[in-house]
């Protein structure tokens, strides 16, 4: 059975939290048994989701090497093979650009200060933090959650994670401005007959 914990570092403030603090950066360890051999080493790895993940995954090969893929995707791997899938379909440059933004600039620093190294470690949460960041306008936010839930169903449909997080990430709420009446002045002058005529051609 292989095990994981924290290998705090000298200038760490959890230190004396032990080796199953998982709330910090510090770098996560392997010791156990695998397979006929007895394993102690770094993995590599500061998320503490990616490190069960990666040991899952080690454990499950031991068992049935034949049957299990390596390591799980990252986030930089993910994006750049759906941003080369979208180019395959030849969607409009514009798209294309703003698709490259949203994941190479902004989804991949985020995850980058976050820690998150793999796409099974991004859930609803993370993802709703990523949302509250925007600065877009109600609308443009819209077309960006559009773009984030494409990038996460082809992750979904890819077989890298089960569920799709951005799913249950709700949609900024889009008012439209109200339709005043016309007023004398401007029924008068005739600019809302014209408007209305030519609507109505």
């Amino acid at each position: 059975m292989l095990t994981i914990y924290r290998r705090h570092s000298r200038k760490c403030a959890h230190r004396s939290k032990g080796g199953e603090w998982r709330k910090c950066n510090c770098p996560i360890n392997l010791e156990g048994q695998l397979g006929t051999k007895y394993v102690r080493e770094s993995l590599g790895i500061r998320s503490w989701e990616a490190a069960q993940v990666k040991v899952r995954d080690l454990e499950a090969q031991s068992l049935f090497p034949e049957e299990v893929e390596t390591a799980p995707v990252t986030v930089e791997q993910a994006i750049a093979m759906f941003l080369r899938d979208a180019k395959a379909r030849q969607i409009s440059d514009v798209w294309y650009g703003k698709l490259r933004y949203t994941l190479e600039t902004q989804l991949a620093q985020f995850a980058t200060n976050h820690g998150l190294h793999y796409i099974p470690e991004i859930g609803l949460e993370h993802l709703r933090e990523f949302r509250a960041g925007w600065k877009d306008s109600p609308i443009s936010a819209v077309k960006q959650l559009e773009r984030i839930r494409s990038f996460f169903r082809f992750c979904q449909a890819s077989g890298w994670i089960s569920t799709n997080p951005a799913g249950a990430v709700k949609a900024p709420k889009v008012t439209a401005p109200p339709t005043l009446p016309v007023d004398r002045q401007e029924f008068r002058s005739g600019r809302f007959r014209r408007s209305a005529e030519i609507h109505s051609s």
